[in-house]
């Protein structure tokens, strides 16, 4: 199995999830944000992985890499491959799949669990 991870070229190392994903049986390959023009086709790829990162979707000084990160995201969707998205990857998968990401009153850093709502259940 081979999974695609995509982080910034300044914390591209993937330490628990790459070591994690090599217990699994994965390979992995890293695509860098900031050279979003060179990445490969999805095609020999079982999982997709957005990693973290300082940036924010809603940035403008970063819009083009996050918008190309988005297409990919979606890509991987309309194939049936899978995501995960970690702390920024997370905003990027819930921007790709119609959801909305503002600044929050305080920072969230860390693990916390996730609730879902009933309108998105």
């Amino acid at each position: 199995m081979r999974a695609v991870l995509i982080a910034n070229s300044e914390d591209a190392d993937p330490g628990f999830v790459g070591r994690a994903l090599r217990q699994r049986g994965y390979s992995f390959t890293e695509f860098l944000r900031e050279d979003h023009q060179n990445w490969p086709s999805l095609d020999d790829f079982d999982l997709v992985v957005a990693m973290g990162s300082n940036w924010s979707t809603y940035w403008d000084h970063v819009a083009e890499p996050v918008r190309a990160e988005q297409a990919l995201l979606a890509e991987a969707v309309s194939r049936g491959i899978g995501i995960l998205g970690i702390c920024f990857g997370a905003q990027q998968l819930a921007v790709t799949l119609g959801g909305e990401v503002t600044r929050a009153e305080s920072p969230e850093i860390g693990w916390y669990q996730v609730f879902s709502v009933a309108e998105s259940a």
